[in-house]
């Protein structure tokens, strides 16, 4: 009875997903558990067309079918070995170390579980891979890399870029500055306008469901639009070639938080400008290019700093990369998490917001500065790691934060977090075009030295600070509209 039923068994080119039924009557039907007129019934209602009324088995769970051969349209279950060569990490990366490590963080994967394995060519080279459709990003081009398992990515499809280029010129035209009230005013709305996969890639990203950094490209960049790199940003008039760019990176902000500036940073600019600037190269800053820029949480020593930061490269022909490290703190010793935790480290505010690099031009401007002379002088001690102890907040920065002096253990367990920092290096080298995300409470970022040209094609980066509660600054807010902390 049981070879007849086998004789009736689920071709193997049948649909995907039907063998859950045939598997489980065979072996009902082996064992003699049931008649063999239903078992042969229910056989043949199992072949039903693809669109009948039975939901299909979920894929990726083939235990069912471990006695059938594996080319019967499924495959065996897959190691966490196997799982981490291929960058898929399904059900709980605790209990698959490698797979732990491979992510940088402990979370449940549900976003790329369902991806399907990189072809093995492209583990060491190319890395895209197409998503299913009907997941969270809607089908079409997800990009993920092999230099970063943490790292994952959108590119847009080429309408996708074109309606987004289309809908930042329009903007362009219809205000006058990326620090316009009525533009800041407008911006959600005008935000809606984006692609519903940019909208729900970004809508996860602030909710934690992806890792602390993600890119989004394809978006082409005219170079005779936005024209050669500038000297220096205070020669930058405004608006300019590169203003579309400019709004697309506040749109996309508005995807997550409120757009904000400094008072007491590139002249009160919203929209930073982050290039090579020649008297600027040997110092630790964003213009800087001979001295290496370590590894920092953005403007770490504020209370109010940004929830996100957001770089638009226009320009990166050397394709210098941002550095990205997102780090398991659960991985330190518990007496060192136990210090991190404590106020027991003071930190100061880098050069870019003092008065030398900065215009000022009136009383309010000098008021602005002495805010931040106060937090040097100060030093009011804080903590490394806040929030979670199971999953931590991070505040940090190599340069310009130190344990309290005379504190040994505090200066131990930051040489301990700067190291496991350091072994979760991620380099992102930005193409024209591409915007990177940063969670600036999850990771740290620096930038490898580089050697400028001045000659007009040099890496020309656009920084935006975004918050998730503009409410908590403004009592450094000259008003409630205002956008500028200081």
């Amino acid at each position: 009875m049981a070879s007849a039923v086998r004789r009736v068994g689920l071709p193997c080119a049948a649909p995907a997903g039907r063998g859950r039924r045939v598997g489980g009557t065979q072996r009902r039907a082996a064992r003699g558990r049931a008649d063999p007129a239903r078992c042969r019934a229910r056989v043949r209602r199992a072949g039903r067309p693809a669109g009948a009324a039975r939901r299909p088995a979920a894929a990726g769970r083939p235990g069912h079918l471990r006695h059938l051969r594996p080319h019967c349209g499924r495959t065996p279950p897959l190691s966490p070995q196997r799982l981490a060569r291929q960058g898929r990490h399904g059900g709980d990366p605790a209990a698959h170390p490698g797979v732990g490590r491979l992510l940088g963080r402990r979370h449940d994967g549900a976003h790329l579980r369902r991806g399907p394995p990189l072809p093995p060519g492209e583990l060491a080279g190319s890395h895209r891979w197409a998503a299913p459709t009907g997941d969270l990003y809607g089908g079409g081009e997800m990009t993920t890399t092999t230099d970063t398992a943490s790292r994952t990515g959108l590119r847009l499809t080429a309408g996708e870029a074109e309606e987004t280029a289309a809908l930042a010129l329009d903007v362009s035209r219809r205000f006058t500055a990326a620090d316009d009230a009525a533009l800041l005013q407008e911006l959600p709305l005008l935000a809606s306008g984006l692609p519903p996969r940019v909208q729900r890639f970004l809508r996860a990203f602030s909710l934690d469901q992806l890792n602390g950094f993600c890119t989004i490209a394809g978006h082409t960049v005219d170079e005779d639009r936005i024209g050669p790199t500038p000297v220096h940003w205070k020669d930058d008039t405004r608006p300019h070639g590169e203003f579309p760019e400019e709004i697309l990176l506040l749109l996309y902000a508005a995807l997550l938080g409120e757009p904000f500036g400094w008072a007491t940073q590139q002249d009160g600019h919203l929209v930073n400008d982050v290039f090579p600037i020649k008297e600027y190269e040997h110092q630790l800053l964003g213009t800087g290019s001979k001295k290496a820029l370590t590894l920092h949480t953005e403007d770490a020593f504020h209370p109010y700093r940004a929830d996100y930061i957001i770089l638009a490269s226009l320009r990166n022909p050397g394709r210098v990369p941002v550095i990205v490290a997102e780090a398991d703190f659960t991985e330190l010793d518990r007496d060192d998490v136990a210090i991190l935790f404590e106020e027991r480290f003071t930190i100061i505010p880098d050069s870019s917001h003092l008065p030398r690099n900065n215009t000022v031009r009136s009383e309010a401007d000098r008021l602005h500065f002495e805010s931040i002379e106060k937090i040097i002088n100060e030093r009011r001690p804080v903590s490394v790691l806040f929030g979670s102890r199971t999953a931590p907040l991070l505040r940090f920065d190599a340069s310009h934060m130190a344990a309290v002096e005379g504190d040994e253990e505090a200066a131990r367990a930051f040489a301990a977090a700067h190291d496991l920092l350091s072994r979760n290096l991620h380099p992102v080298g930005l193409e024209a075009g591409e915007f990177a995300f940063l969670n600036n409470h999850r990771v740290v970022h620096g930038r490898s030295s580089f050697v400028a040209r001045y000659d007009g094609f040099d890496r020309w980066l656009k920084r935006i600070n975004v918050t998730h509660d503009l409410r908590r600054s403004r009592s450094l807010r000259r008003t409630t509209g205002s956008r500028l902390i200081g």
